[in-house]
């Protein structure tokens, strides 16, 4: 399983031009829009964030601040909360990047 995810992150890293690249997008993925990005997919799936918690194994309390962008998820939180909404961590990641540069170009 390790060499697994450690191939699907040297592929995600191939997409980046650079490690410098790769690591600025890991590391400014604004926390307000990744929590209204997994707000969104559990509503689509109309799952309660007591139900998301419990699928995710990670506290209702945790669920409220990830939501409202009061704390980061650690990538095992994210990896659970992602298997609980049945979505890929880069699908839901790259919807934040997406929204992020959508507010930059508005700006």
């Amino acid at each position: 399983v390790v060499l697994h995810i450690g191939f699907a992150e040297e592929k995600i890293k191939k997409m980046y031009k650079n490690k410098e690249e790769y690591h600025m997008s890991e590391q400014t993925l604004d926390p307000k829009i990744l929590g209204e990005v997994i707000s969104e997919y559990r509503k689509k799936k109309n799952m309660s964030m007591e139900v998301l918690s419990g699928f995710a194994v990670v506290g209702r309390a945790q669920i409220v601040q990830i939501e409202r962008g009061l704390r980061t998820p650690s990538k095992a939180t994210l990896r659970n909360i992602c298997s609980a909404l049945d979505v890929k961590m880069s699908v839901l990641t790259q919807e934040g990047e997406r929204r992020m540069n959508e507010n930059k170009s508005e700006q």
